[in-house]
């Protein structure tokens, strides 16, 4: 079915021309013809596919970072994506959320990531104090 112009429908709603109209009545015919355009939003199921989210964050400060990846993406090559930025030489990555890794585990740049994981950038531990 074509969609009807702005015209037409102030044509068949009130029997008037556009330009006649109030602005409130045009503001219904501008609902009307946008309300045209709009199809019902269909619910689409979860496909399994090769990509994975996973989150970086640190401690005391606020929000995590979201990233999408490919499966077996290191952690590394995931943290970069972030938009974060850490100092590897005092920093590095904890587990906080996994379903493979254990929480608190301390983990390599070149450990892979898995779907949910929530890693957090931790100072390490220097072993000379």
């Amino acid at each position: 079915m074509p969609q009807k112009t702005k015209a037409q429908l102030a044509r068949a709603m009130y029997n008037c021309t556009l330009d006649e109209l109030t602005r409130g009545e045009k503001a219904a015919v501008t609902r009307a013809y946008t309300a045209q355009g709009s199809a019902p939003i269909r619910r689409t199921r979860a496909v399994a596919s090769d990509v994975c989210e996973v989150e970086f964050g640190r401690p005391g400060v606020n929000g995590v970072k979201k990233c999408v990846v490919n499966r077996g993406t290191t952690i590394e090559e995931a943290f970069e994506q972030s938009g974060l930025t850490m100092n590897p030489d005092k920093e590095g990555f904890q587990v906080k959320k996994s379903t493979k890794y254990s929480v608190g585990q301390a983990m390599s740049p070149n450990d892979t990531v898995n779907d949910g994981d929530l890693y957090l950038i931790v100072p390490g531990v220097d072993s000379s104090r």
